[in-house]
């Protein structure tokens, strides 16, 4: 309804089914027949959202697109709008805003260190790639819009099935990558709906391949963004030092025996990355640092022990 509601209405709407087992279908449907010239509907097997978003990607014929996720809402009837007269204004092919996730005072989720209206291109555009390796801000699809150019759309993401969380950040590196020139709209556009039974609080056994992938990801594009090598290796590691960390904790989530979890902690310690990027002191937290030194001293069980007692505080 909030994008049905724009006051800018030359869009197409692709609602993509992943597989519901609800009555998400009719629902998506009755919108299709209320306006057939302007939403599509698009069934499929369920496959996560990596895959569901590149259909929709693929299904797409806008010069210009905006990803949303289906529990979630635009604050402004005229967003679409407003990001329109940006892109026309500055003849840019990436465009970002501000979110919230409180609807009584729409305070920022984000503290963007940027100027409403600020440009990035050429050389500029180190510091917003640099921002996007630092930071989370970015990372989201939902407060983006991006030409369709900047697509990866000779990349095969069959082999990526076991990232089942962080696809936003997946599929948001080669976009942010591939921008000429980025512009910043100060306001906050988007209701990011805080769920306790998303992903983001629940455990699944694939949420440090997902990361691993991410960051794999992240530093090979990184190579070409002209960042000084020796400072990016110091952003490097200690993103590693954070995903690593962030994935070991999420064990306090897991519905398995101890048993499974001390071997979901076993695979971040002994894997070959973690090593190569190893560093107490590039961790922001003392409970990161704990976690990374046990992780690093192969003490499994007595991490294990912690993260359960801390889960509990």
């Amino acid at each position: 309804r909030s994008i049905q509601n724009q006051s800018f209405k030359d869009f197409e709407l692709i609602l993509v089914d992943d597989g519901s087992t609800d009555h998400s279908v009719e629902v998506c449907q009755k919108w299709a027949n209320k306006y057939p010239d302007r939403i599509r509907v698009v069934k499929k097997e369920n496959s996560g959202s990596l895959f569901t978003r590149r259909i929709c990607l693929e299904e797409s014929k806008g010069d210009y697109i905006y990803i949303m996720d289906s529990d979630d809402y635009l604050i402004d009837d005229n967003a679409f709008a407003t990001i329109k007269e940006t892109i026309l204004r500055e003849k840019c092919d990436f465009v970002f805003f501000n979110s919230t996730t409180n609807s009584s005072t729409y305070e920022r989720l984000f503290s963007f260190p940027f100027r409403d209206g600020e440009i990035f291109e050429d050389e500029s555009l180190k510091v917003i790639r640099k921002y996007y390796l630092t930071n989370r801000g970015l990372k989201a699809l939902w407060n983006k819009v991006f030409h369709r150019s900047l697509v990866d759309w000779d990349a095969d993401y069959t082999p990526y099935s076991e990232v089942t969380s962080g696809t936003d950040c997946f599929q948001s590196t080669p976009i942010i990558s591939n921008a000429k020139k980025i512009v910043y709209i100060d306001k906050v556009l988007y209701f990011y709906r805080m769920n306790e039974n998303s992903i983001v609080h629940t455990f699944k056994p694939t949420v440090y391949i997902s990361s691993k992938y991410n960051f794999i990801r992240m530093a090979e594009e990184a190579e070409s963004w002209g960042i000084d090598n020796q400072e990016l290796q110091v952003i490097l590691a200690k993103h590693y030092m954070r995903l690593a960390s962030t994935a070991a904790y999420k064990v306090r989530l897991m519905k398995g025996s101890k048993s499974e979890g001390i071997a979901f902690l076993r695979s971040i310690g002994e894997d070959e990355l973690f090593k190569k990027y190893y560093s107490v002191s590039l961790t922001d937290s003392f409970a990161r640092k704990i976690i990374v030194l046990l992780l690093h001293w192969e003490m499994y069980r007595l991490l294990f022990w912690d993260i359960s007692l801390l889960a509990h505080r």
